[in-house]
């Protein structure tokens, strides 16, 4: 059994009117610095869907490992200096592992299906 990915995710409240002028930021300036880090799968920001919710900013690593070694680096804590002009309060980080099956492939009939071609 190959070992799981590994995502962190870090919620905060943010500051009245900032989400959009955070969400830009992050993605202009944090996305390509996080992805560039080795092991690095992914990032993204989760807006909240209701208005008491926290932002939350995720990042999946291909191992614990590499999550650690990004830790380490200060190259986190470099993220968190770029936006922490919209942040309120004390952010939270959680650690999980990510275990998935294989990707559900589309079906017909099933939206983003692809489309099929008469003959």
């Amino acid at each position: 059994m190959t070992e799981p990915m590994f995502a962190r995710v870090g919620t905060f409240e943010i500051r009245p009117g900032t989400f959009h002028a955070l969400r830009h930021r992050y993605i202009a300036e944090c996305v390509p610095a996080v992805r560039a880090a080795e092991g690095s799968v992914d990032c993204f920001v989760l807006e909240p869907a209701g208005p008491a919710a926290e932002v939350a900013i995720c990042t999946v690593w291909r191992t614990e490992a590499d999550a650690i070694a990004y830790e380490a680096s200060g190259q986190a804590a470099a993220m968190v200096d770029r936006v922490r002009e919209f942040i309120a309060g004390r952010p939270a980080l959680t650690s999980y592992r990510v275990h998935h099956g294989t990707p559900r492939q589309p079906d017909a009939g099933h939206p983003g299906a692809p489309a099929e071609h008469g003959g």
